[in-house]
């Protein structure tokens, strides 16, 4: 904490961010998420790769500031842009919101929207899980499933990189339902979303197919589906 305040105060845009996370999270000093923002912030606008990748995340959870998924998504790309490693669902979000609008009468953004939605609600699940009934938690799960459902079929691009995530997505939650409830009706939804994400060539779906099947101790067909992606 010491050095990188001194670091700081010589304008060293990586400690300015190391700061801000250590004040985000209450590491070594008492927890300020306005002060991590302006920290971030600075870091971000210093052009630190880093800080611009944090600085969207600051923006896509509202640490410090408003939520904004818009604001994020430009300090993802300029992130990349500057060679930052960004999670796999963000790079997915920037490659369609860098397509032309070509096939689809929904623009790329309003597609991204849908995407978003969904994914704040199922994030809102597992946060509050702990102290919401089940009801609660099943009404949230099916506005996550109506709005991952609107960007899985609205998505006609090339690679379908929305949909892909969008199906995934619908496979975790039916897979976590199955899991609280013990339904098999919701385990044969988990299977079906799972698969539609294999279908638009998701890699990662048919490795939790494959486990599913393990599962139920079908590992022919499980082996099956691995290799696919071998």
């Amino acid at each position: 904490m010491k050095w990188y305040q001194l670091a700081c105060k010589q304008g060293n845009v990586e400690a300015m961010n190391n700061l801000g996370i250590m004040y985000s999270i209450g590491l070594g000093v008492e927890k300020d998420e306005n002060k991590a923002f302006q920290l971030v912030t600075s870091s971000a606008l210093g052009d630190d790769p880093v800080g611009m990748k944090n600085l969207g995340y600051f923006y896509k959870n509202g640490t410090g500031c408003q939520r904004n998924t818009t604001i994020a998504m430009e300090w993802f790309l300029k992130a990349k842009e500057n060679g930052e490693d960004i999670d796999s669902p963000i790079i997915n979000m920037i490659q369609l919101l860098r397509q032309p609008n070509s096939k689809d009468p929904l623009s790329e953004y309003q597609l991204a929207e849908y995407y978003r939605k969904g994914e704040g609600l199922s994030r809102s699940i597992k946060l509050g899980s702990r102290r919401n009934n089940r009801i609660n938690r099943f009404r949230n799960y099916k506005k996550a499933v109506k709005w991952f459902i609107k960007a899985a079929i609205h998505d006609q691009s090339d690679n379908a990189v929305i949909a892909q995530a969008a199906y995934y997505k619908l496979g975790t939650i039916f897979q976590e339902i199955a899991e609280d409830r013990y339904e098999v009706r919701y385990e044969k939804k988990a299977i079906k979303y799972y698969t539609m994400a294999a279908n638009c060539g998701l890699p990662i779906a048919f490795c939790k197919l494959g486990e599913m099947y393990e599962s139920y101790g079908e590992e022919k067909k499980a082996i099956e589906l691995i290799a696919k992606i071998i």
